[in-house]
């Protein structure tokens, strides 16, 4: 097979916000699509925002049917739960300096699965609609967006897909029980809920999970918020994201992983001793000092974290990956409903189903 990898949109410097629709139309099936975001840092330190979360959605659309939605967060997320890696990206809180999203959306089991594609000609105006807000700490007319598609040459293009699309966005209490929906109308690969307020612990913000099948008939799952991360560490191990921080000694440094347990921090230049303390928290704490004993202030630190739950998010498999047949047939039943008990207020919570979707 050889993959044909091409601009469907060249790096163009757009507003500061906005939404635009970029037309998906080329004749290959596209086994992986890239929103690629690039910004610039102002005259001051930006703490804690990232180019993730100036895109706010994602979209493929045919009119008015929407077939894929999630935020840049959300699809950093997905991709690392999909190949086991954080996307590649430039984080950074330097003023003056540039940051980076890459966010791979890919529709396949894997890379070139000939099985499960996005074959644009099957729908009549597909598009591709990018929704971005940058913050005001971001450098003012300096957004750049670019789109690129990996196609597979000569291929015939798939009857299906795989597309992960928004079910529910709604703020969490600081008690009580969320009941939401889930879609039966095709069989279901992978479920995706996120929970993030900063300093927050996923797994207590969202602190039961219960997957139910017309009133009973059927729990899926039945477990506590601590339960459903360890299932989750033990399915798809831990993951690495990097950053540049502008920090002091002991400052907390969020992670942007829901649980982090080790780190390293190095600062550029000067002679410095470091330490990245963390543990199981969404966010570690930076120490270090010079050759003298004494504390550093304002630095420029290289961190390393390691942990699970990538930006808040957690996934729950459904079957073997590889095997459709495995996959969840909620169309078996007629109400499918996560109940999820809120353990935190004010977090922003999403959840997403990524389906076996015909095109």
């Amino acid at each position: 097979m050889q993959y044909r990898n091409v601009d469907i949109l060249a790096q163009e410097t757009v507003a500061d916000s906005g939404t635009k629709s970029i037309d998906l139309d080329v004749t290959d099936p596209i086994t992986e699509l890239t929103v690629i975001l690039d910004l610039k840092n102002g005259a001051a330190k930006v703490d804690e925002h990232l180019p993730t979360d100036v895109v706010t959605n994602i979209e493929i659309v045919d009119g008015g049917t929407v077939y894929a939605s999630m935020t840049g967060a959300e699809a950093a997320a997905i991709f690392t739960y999909q190949t086991g890696h954080y996307p590649i990206h430039w984080f950074s809180e330097t003023l003056s300096e540039n940051q980076s999203a890459t966010l791979p959306i890919r529709f396949g089991r894997f890379l070139g699965d000939p099985l499960r594609n996005f074959n644009p000609t099957r729908l009549r105006n597909p598009q591709l609609k990018v929704t971005w807000a940058k913050n005001a700490q971001h450098l003012t007319a300096y957004v750049k967006l670019t789109v690129k598609a990996r196609l597979m040459d000569g291929e015939a293009g798939a009857a299906s897909c795989l597309l992960t699309k928004g079910v529910r966005s709604f703020t969490t209490a600081g008690s009580g029980i969320e009941s939401t929906e889930l879609p039966t109308d095709y069989p279901i690969r992978n479920l995706y809920v996120r929970g993030y307020v900063a300093g927050a612990c996923p797994r207590n913000v969202l602190s039961h999970w219960k997957l139910d099948c017309d009133e009973g008939k059927f729990i899926a799952f039945d477990m506590s918020g601590e339960d459903m991360q360890n299932e989750v560490e033990r399915i798809y191990g831990l993951f690495e994201v990097r950053q540049n921080v502008q920090a002091s000694n002991a400052d907390k440094i969020q992670a942007w992983l829901g649980s982090v347990y080790s780190g390293s921090g190095a600062i550029a230049g000067g002679a410095y001793t470091t330490q990245f303390w963390a543990s199981a928290n969404p966010y570690g704490v930076i120490y270090g000092s010079d050759y003298n004993g004494a504390a550093f202030d304002d630095q420029k630190v290289e961190i390393n974290g390691r942990g699970s739950l990538p930006h808040s998010m957690f996934a729950v498999p459904f079957g073997l990956p590889d095997d459709p047949a495995t996959w969840f047939n909620a169309a078996a039943y007629r109400k499918v409903k996560l109940i999820l008990t809120q353990g935190a207020a004010s977090a922003d919570c999403s959840i997403l189903v990524q389906q076996d979707r015909p095109i």
